[in-house]
């Protein structure tokens, strides 16, 4: 491999978990989502969604989730 003469150089190191990434999907998709729509339907939740302002930095679901 093209890294190996680099002595400070560990490309496993570049390869980092997206804690990020992980917990909201772990967390709110996986978890979460299906708990909601056992509570309210998906258009309502969809409706709320949609109804969430816009924010500068914030996805906005405008067609739902």
């Amino acid at each position: 491999p093209f890294w190996a003469n680099m002595p400070h150089a560990n490309i496993f190191l570049v390869f980092t978990p997206d804690l990020l990434h992980q917990v909201h999907k772990g967390v709110l998709k996986d978890h979460l989502m299906k708990w909601c729509l056992k509570i309210i339907s998906k258009e309502e939740m969809d409706a709320c969604s949609k109804a969430i302002p816009d924010y500068s930095g914030l996805h906005h679901f405008k067609k739902g989730i």
